[in-house]
């Protein structure tokens, strides 16, 4: 990624970078699931939302649409080409 705007950043990138977007709606319940089935603590979803969005790399939020996703795995579907089904 060589650019990136969000709700607090607006910035290009002397080199391309490579950004993490991650939906908490999707990834905080995958989380907390996976850990109670392992037998272990799990953080609050306020306190991981905390320790993310106060981390010096944090560069804010970005509201995409996403088109389809799979409910098992979380992840956008393609097609054979890499690009977004329709």
């Amino acid at each position: 990624m060589e650019s990136i705007k969000t709700d607090l950043v607006d910035v290009v990138f002397d080199e391309p970078k490579n950004v993490i977007f991650i939906q908490y709606s999707r990834i905080i319940p995958l989380y907390r699931k996976h850990g109670k089935e392992q037998g272990e603590k799990v953080l609050p979803t306020d306190s991981i939302k905390y320790y993310l969005e106060n981390d010096k790399r944090y560069l804010g939020k970005k509201y995409v649409a996403f088109k389809d996703i799979d409910p098992k795995t979380g992840i956008e579907i393609t097609n054979s080409d890499g690009k977004k089904e329709a």
